[in-house]
Order: C-alpha cells, then structure tokens, then sequence
C-alpha cells in the first residue's frame, strides 16, 4: 500500500526511534530505498525490506535487530551503523556486498574476525586502528583507499585477500612492531 510506505517514509524521515517493530512481510517487498535515514531500529524485524541506494547516518542502528531476505546493495553506511550490523554479519543472516562504509572504525574497537567482507567497499573509510581482523574475507572486497588506515588493524595476516597482500601484511607487522 503506497500510503502504508509514505507514512513510514515520513516517519523515518523524522528521525524516530523504533524499538521492537515489525517491517515488511514474506508475501511482498518493503522498499525503502534512495533515502537518508538516521533512524534507530532496536530489536526490531526485518523481513523482504530493501533498503537500496539508502544512506545510514548519524548513528543509525539495527542493535537486536533481525533480518530474512534484506538488500543493503548500494547503500552508505557509517561506522556506527556498521557496527550494529557486525551480529548479522557473523550469524550470515545479512550481506554487505555492494554497500560503502564511510569515516573511521577506530572508535568503536570493531571485532570483525570470522566475518565475510565479501564486495563490500571499504574505499571511505579512514581508520581501523584497533580493529580485530582475525579469518576476515575481503576477496572481491574494495579495500581503504589510505593504506594506512588497514595498517592500524590486527590480526592482518590471517585475513584473506583476492590478490596476494603480504608486502601489506609484511608492513603491517613492522608498523606494529616499531610501535612496541
């Protein structure tokens, strides 16, 4: 019902915090696409919603939340919205590939170790200083375009590249080692 999507559209536009809600069902698609949404979905549901070309802001959240069957194709994430989705990124219940993070992970001490990063676009980030790579997949993935900004992450070897990363690897261990 397009009248049901303006009004949540408008809603989401206001800035209000949803806490425990249900969107979208199996039997048609939510799209909420194309939109800048600096909305909070605590332990809310997810299901059949994209969210395609839509921009996550100034500490979105998706903390407790779920999701069955959602598009985060082309949409830009920050790191605080990114962190709240580092759960589902583990449980697999959600991918990120074709989603842009954008400024820095450092303040949050992300721990991304065992998680696919598969295609997403790393490009905009500006730090990960402190942040847990342990068994990371990042084949396909667009990688920060500071050099730096990997270099100040952990567990950097165990991480898996499309492209052979050891000189990078290799650096990451020198910078670490000069700073002990």
């Amino acid at each position: 019902d397009i009248s049901k999507k303006q009004e949540l559209t408008s809603l989401i536009e206001r800035n209000i915090l949803f806490d425990g809600v249900t969107i979208g069902s199996s039997q048609k698609q939510v799209k909420l696409e194309n939109i800048d949404i600096n909305n909070s979905f605590v332990n809310s549901r997810f299901t059949n919603v994209s969210f395609q070309g839509s921009k996550f802001t100034k500490g979105a959240s998706f903390t407790g939340a779920t999701f069955e069957n959602v598009d985060f194709t082309n949409t830009e994430l920050d790191g605080i919205t990114f962190q709240s989705l580092i759960p589902a990124l583990r449980s697999g219940t959600i991918s990120l590939k074709g989603a842009k993070v954008v400024g820095s992970m450092s303040s949050y001490a992300f721990d991304l170790s065992d998680i696919s990063l598969q295609g997403i676009d790393l490009s905009g980030v500006t730090s990960m200083a402190g942040v847990n790579l342990k068994n990371t997949d990042f084949r396909g993935a667009i990688l920060p375009h500071d050099e730096m900004a990997l270099r100040e992450s952990y567990n950097l070897t165990s991480a898996t590249f499309d492209s052979d990363m050891s000189d990078l690897q290799k650096k990451n261990q020198k910078y670490m080692m000069d700073l002990i």
